[in-house]
């Protein structure tokens, strides 16, 4: 395994790209989803598509992976496989509650009362045909998730509409007043609370927290740890609750597993204690000690979306649509901001940074739209020829030009000029292809050698072929000895330290 000795199992990833990508810093991450839309599967080491949960196979294909990659920990990301993983514990490494604890909480009325069992606030909520303490009220489904067919009812005749109209088992509970916060917590194989971290719901979508800040509240602390060990919780869990003006705190909904405002804890977190690490911790057999109420507050978070490039074969492509990915969102300053520091330092900008000339331009320009162009052209005419995107050909490349046919993954990502990150994925891709393969590092455990195979030979000796003329006819053909002699010069000139 790429250097990471815990192998982690997620399944149901979907469009969770974050909670994948954060896993993957810390362990081998194994990404099941039977979408090969789904987004999440790219960001992992290995990707599998498994049956549908309702599938008699579904548990047996999550074993043999177990098995195959020795997996030490399974984590569901929705709420769809919970009691499905519960039944299937010891045999599989789940990190669930109990079965009847999955149950209950993907029926909301089955957790209203489950958590009134426990002393646990929950606002005053009944069954369709019996009579709510007051009005107004929401009428909302007992399954599922993703805020659908919720509808508020500002008295009986409303109720009863909306209790015909959602054409699914429903409940009616309070409409409660007041700010709406959520509480994502951790707890142990053992039920033990590790942190509690609440925060706001600044704007949700779909049920999902898109906007929220991160707050120092003992109260909403201590009711998360309630919560968590109350039932117990084993794994992840969110709580949603309402501080009502008129009857207090009332929890909603609890999900056991990651909220859709996954960053917000992942930025509280102190050092070494977020959420996905505390995992790794626990699958490699270490026991965790609380530190509920420890975490950073103040903070706020807010989600946005980026996408993937699949080719014919649904296989992720290194294209963006962005060069290098997504601009830094630091990158750029407030208006007010930047207006005050055009105005200090345009005087000096002037002196210290004189206008390019024609010349100087030209040959700025020239060069940017001849780099583009040129390796533009070249990465379709590989792809289209040999499957081979020109970052591809470049890892077969220096592969086949190291000793013994083989590097380290840091040398390697730092020859062909990739992140880590990006190095492992197209890794990643080019071993499903057979064209190379990893390597274990015999004097360093943790470390592996990418190498290429026969195939891969074979591949890029086909693929240099049509690089070299492509090259040649764009290229070296439009330029004299001379041209190229001084060009050599002026790159070593450019680069020279």
């Amino acid at each position: 395994m790429e250097e990471h000795d815990v192998a982690i199992l997620l399944t149901g990833v979907g469009k969770r790209y974050d909670i994948v990508s954060a896993f993957a810093e810390h362990a081998f991450v194994v990404a099941a989803d039977p979408s090969p839309y789904a987004p999440a599967r790219y960001a992992a080491h290995v990707r599998a598509a498994p049956p549908r949960i309702d599938d008699p196979g579904y548990v047996p294909f999550l074993a043999e992976l177990v098995e195959r990659y020795g997996v030490k920990a399974v984590v569901p990301l929705t709420d769809l496989d919970l009691e499905v993983l519960a039944r299937a514990r010891p045999g599989l490494p789940a990190l669930v509650p109990d079965p009847d604890v999955c149950r209950a909480t993907y029926d909301k009325f089955e957790t209203h009362e489950l958590l009134l069992r426990h002393g646990l606030p929950s606002p005053p909520t009944v069954l369709p045909g019996e009579e709510p303490p007051s009005y107004p009220v929401m009428v909302k489904p007992r399954r599922g998730s993703g805020a659908r067919s919720i509808h508020p009812a500002a008295d009986r005749s409303e109720m009863d509409f909306f209790v015909e109209y959602v054409k699914e088992p429903v409940m009616v509970q309070r409409l409660m007043g007041g700010p709406e916060f959520s509480i994502d917590l951790l707890c142990d194989l053992d039920g033990r609370c590790l942190n509690a971290i609440p925060r706001t719901m600044i704007e949700s979508r779909g049920g999902e927290s898109i906007k929220g800040t991160v707050i120092d509240d003992p109260e909403l602390v201590e009711l998360g740890r309630a919560v968590g060990e109350a039932l117990p919780a084993r794994g992840p869990c969110t709580v949603q609750a309402f501080r009502d003006p008129e009857i207090g705190l009332g929890i909603t909904d609890v999900n056991t597993r990651f909220g859709g405002a996954f960053p917000a804890p992942m930025y509280a977190a102190l050092p070494g204690r977020t959420y996905p690490e505390l995992i790794v911790r626990m699958a490699s057999g270490e026991r965790v000690e609380p530190h509920v109420g420890e975490f950073r507050s103040g903070h706020t978070f807010t989600r946005w979306y980026w996408q993937t490039e699949l080719d014919a074969d649904l296989r992720p492509t290194d294209r963006d649509i962005v060069s290098g990915g997504p601009r830094s969102p630091v990158a750029g300053v407030d208006a007010d901001d930047a207006v005050n520091r055009l105005h200090m330092q345009r005087t000096a900008d002037r002196a210290s940074a004189p206008a390019f000339t024609a010349l100087e331009l030209d040959a700025w320009r020239g060069f940017l739209r001849t780099y583009s162009t040129l390796v533009r052209d070249l990465d379709d005419e590989l792809t289209r020829r040999h499957g081979l995107p020109v970052s591809s050909y470049d890892v077969l490349v220096q592969l086949d030009e190291a000793p013994e046919g083989r590097l380290r993954m840091s040398a390697l990502a730092d020859a062909v000029l990739l992140s880590r990150s990006g190095l492992s994925r197209l890794v990643t891709r080019l071993e499903s292809q057979g064209l190379i393969e990893r390597m274990e590092c015999s004097n360093d455990a943790r470390g592996s050698f990418a190498a290429i195979t026969d195939q891969g030979r074979e591949r890029l000796d086909e693929a240099r072929l049509t690089h070299r003329a492509g090259v040649r006819e764009r290229f070296f053909d439009k330029l004299g000895e001379r041209d190229l002699r001084n060009l050599a010069k002026a790159w070593d000139r450019v680069l020279a330290d």
